[in-house]
């Protein structure tokens, strides 16, 4: 068969039509699955939420400044927060924000990157505040003129000036699920009282030699005797004191602890401390070059409830067995 080559062009140009369309098409449906694809893979362009540094946060005393370094000493800034901490001696951490107590009676306030420097974000009207620390909801001081703990809500309203009375030159301040507890300065001693401020007993540790900072973890409560140049451990209850747990080679006067360790600020070697929460593993000078540190807090801090392993049993059926006594015997559990 013969074709002209006028009827073989108009062939070629009726089908490539078709083709064309049914290309652009599958290109079309092509990015719009690769873009939904995308979209749930990624998740929608939201910004991402800053997550906070691990870091030690330190005040030095003597310049006003705020100084930190990463959890190992490294990238040390003794100027994180160049002025405005006025003669701090206490330093407190959340996953927001840095706090602080400065002499004149206020409390200062900072984003963690040292930000956003509020340095009168509380006038608590006291003379001579020293310790401070935060839990979720509350934000707590100490006044030592007026034997004193403090409380307001964490954006700083509702204050009630006497949370807590009856102390000894009243210093450092923590806190874990069930209890609050702080240093009485002039007695050498701990105290401890419920979150509510019931109950409280000032003597729960007592033998220490002017108390600064306090801090705990899931198990123990460490605290810095200042003249005694050593920290002072026991068991959450007060049981089992030991003063001399750790001996620095200066004054310490804050404390902090995370999972893993205790850190201090040694006021007379201008240095930060670390050591295992066992005790071992002593690095008096994590940190030099420091300007007579005082308060200091580390982020993450330490989980201060205690550890507890859920498991699931079956429970047996009850009986009325009982003992020759007539207590009745626990029922048998299996899982």
């Amino acid at each position: 068969m013969i074709y002209s080559l006028n009827n073989i062009g108009e062939n070629s140009h009726e089908e490539t039509e078709p083709m064309i369309r049914r290309t652009s098409t599958i290109a079309l449906l092509t990015s719009i699955a690769v873009a939904i694809a995308s979209f749930f893979a990624f998740g929608s362009p939201t910004p991402a939420t800053a997550t906070p540094t691990s870091a030690i946060y330190w005040a030095n005393y003597n310049d006003s400044s705020m100084g930190t370094a990463g959890l190992d000493g490294t990238n040390v800034n003794q100027t994180f927060i160049s002025s405005g901490v006025f003669n701090s001696r206490e330093v407190a951490v959340n996953a927001n924000h840095l706090y602080w107590v400065n002499e004149d009676g206020s409390i200062g306030r900072s984003d963690l990157d040292g930000t956003n420097v509020n340095l009168t974000f509380i006038t608590t009207g006291g003379s001579s505040v020293t310790g401070v620390a935060v839990d979720a909801n509350y934000i707590y001081w100490t006044d030592r003129t007026a034997n004193t703990m403090s409380r307001a809500n964490l954006d700083g309203t509702g204050a009630d000036p006497n949370f807590i009375s009856g102390m000894n030159q009243p210093y450092g301040i923590a806190l874990n699920a069930n209890h609050i507890y702080w240093t009485n300065s002039d007695d050498g001693t701990v105290g401890r009282a419920n979150l509510d401020g019931t109950n409280a007993v000032q003597n729960l540790v007592s033998g220490g030699n002017d108390i600064y900072g306090i801090a705990l973890s899931s198990t123990h409560i460490f605290w810095a005797n200042y003249s005694g140049g050593t920290i002072g451990r026991a068991n959450l209850d007060g049981t089992g004191d030991d003063q001399n747990f750790i001996t620095d080679h200066g004054k310490p006067c804050g404390v902090a602890t995370d999972a893993t360790h205790v850190y201090w600020a040694s006021d007379g070697a201008n240095t930060i401390g670390v050591a295992d929460l066992d005790g071992t593993n002593v690095n008096l000078d994590l940190v030099t070059g420091a300007n007579s540190p005082a308060g200091i807090a580390v982020y993450p801090p330490a989980p201060t409830s205690p550890t507890t392993t859920t498991t699931t049993t079956t429970v047996a059926p009850t009986t009325s067995t009982t003992t020759a006594n007539g207590d009745p015997i626990a029922p048998a559990f299996t899982g």
